[in-house]
């Protein structure tokens, strides 16, 4: 396929078609536009001179790619045996274990040229707010929904598994009223992205929203009045080796994860500040098991917190 022909230019140019449109226009309402690129995403098929701008050979595999959990779920321990007997599902969206090392630096390398090729449609978004004076006065927000294993513990894809490579991913932040660089370690979410943009708007959320204005965290270096981050991931149907769906809960804050899965006894405990690869899980560790429990507690208050609650009708006698 032709880099003109691809989704990302697609996109790129649409884009850049409103904003062209908005310029011409008489400029009096405030525009809101969501830009949305499928890249990088599998099959691993960046066009034109993105196929092979990065070479494999020259790719790091990940410090996990060769680790395997003792203490792993089962339906990850099912796709290390598919694949070892090479039946691995490769073309669904479902994840798949591999050790070919040259095959995962060949995706990892096309999906550096996928996002390469994002960079320069951003570029040239940005280039067109500058050319048409919007950028003194336009927020620019570029973020993902999620990360990919990228061959973390011997994977790739995402589903199920809630790894560091799936789970953090960029947040970038331009405003024309506060240019000063600066990185945040506050930790947030997708959960966050709408009542940080409501916020910046000068609107309140409405009832029931259950994010914080992350960006005013970022910059005050208070975090947000939670217990920690939840991740909540639904995989209906038959998936991953289970017959009614896979059900994933993670609960984060700054130094820990901890996993559950619905009908899967072990889990996950990860101390991200010690193992930022995360090679040691520390579920069946005795001397982490205070701390387990505790996080535990800490998920379920959070769930309990993040539940809807209706505005309270007063009744007059």
């Amino acid at each position: 396929m032709r880099e003109e022909l691809y989704p990302t230019s697609f996109v790129a140019e649409e884009t850049i078609r409103y904003l062209e449109a908005y310029g011409a226009g008489g400029r009096e309402e405030p525009f809101f536009l969501h830009c949305s690129f499928p890249d990088p995403h599998h099959p691993f098929t960046p066009p034109g001179r993105y196929f092979d701008m990065y070479d494999p050979d020259r790719i790091p595999l990940p410090a996990s790619f060769r680790e395997v959990d003792e203490q792993e779920p089962p339906f990850l321990t099912q796709l290390r045996q598919l694949a070892a007997v090479g039946r691995s599902n490769t073309s669904g969206p479902v994840p798949f274990a591999t050790t070919d090392e040259l095959a995962v630096r060949q995706m990892i390398a096309l999906t550096y040229g996928m996002i390469t090729m994002i960079d320069d449609g951003v570029g040239r978004v940005l280039s067109v707010l500058e050319r048409l004076n919007l950028d003194k006065n336009t927020v620019v927000v570029f973020t993902s929904d999620h990360g990919d294993f990228m061959g973390d513990h011997g994977l790739m894809l995402k589903h199920g598994l809630h790894y560091e490579g799936v789970l953090h991913v960029p947040f970038l932040w331009a405003d024309p009223d506060d240019v000063r660089p600066s990185v945040s370690q506050v930790l947030g979410g997708t959960i966050d992205i709408g009542s940080t943009i409501l916020a910046r708007a000068g609107l309140a959320a409405a009832n029931g929203n259950q994010g914080f204005d992350i960006v005013s965290c970022a910059r005050s270096g208070q975090p947000p009045d939670r217990f920690g981050l939840m991740v909540e991931e639904d995989e209906l149907g038959v998936h991953l080796g289970t017959d009614k769906g896979l059900r994933t809960r993670t609960f984060l804050t700054p130094r820990w994860r901890l996993t559950l899965w619905d009908a899967v006894e072990r889990g996950e405990l990860f101390d991200r500040k010690v193992d930022p690869d995360e090679l040691h899980n520390l579920w069946s560790s005795p001397e982490h098991q205070a701390k387990k429990g505790e996080l535990i507690e800490m998920m379920l208050r959070e769930k309990i917190r993040l539940g809807d609650c209706a505005p309270l009708t007063h009744f007059v006698a």
